[in-house]
């Protein structure tokens, strides 16, 4: 899945190509390289937002079964770090929304 951003704000518009990929825990080591995941952990690597699908399945032990919270923060936390500093707006493809 991939969508275009855009920061919001009285700045000019710049637009930003992310790509978000749900991988297997190996794919997460090899997108992330040199970051070190070790098969357990997501990532953000240039303009990928790699999310390890152990975690999404599984979720993580702070989540205990709340699985929507879970990967709400994973996908919330990849996709902030590059762009934290700025307001965001996400052009969402009309086939996605449901």
């Amino acid at each position: 899945m991939s969508g275009l951003l855009r920061p919001v704000g009285p700045e000019p518009v710049q637009t930003y190509l992310a790509h978000a990929y749900i991988v297997t825990p190996k794919t997460t080591d090899r997108l992330c390289a040199p970051y070190l995941t070790r098969g357990e952990v997501s990532c953000q690597n240039g303009n990928r937002v790699v999310l390890n699908a152990k975690r999404w399945l599984l979720g993580a032990d702070s989540y205990g079964s709340d699985l929507t919270n879970c990967r709400r923060y994973l996908v919330n936390h990849e996709s902030d770090m590059p762009w934290a500093s700025t307001t965001w707006t996400a052009r969402v493809p009309e086939s996605w929304r449901r």
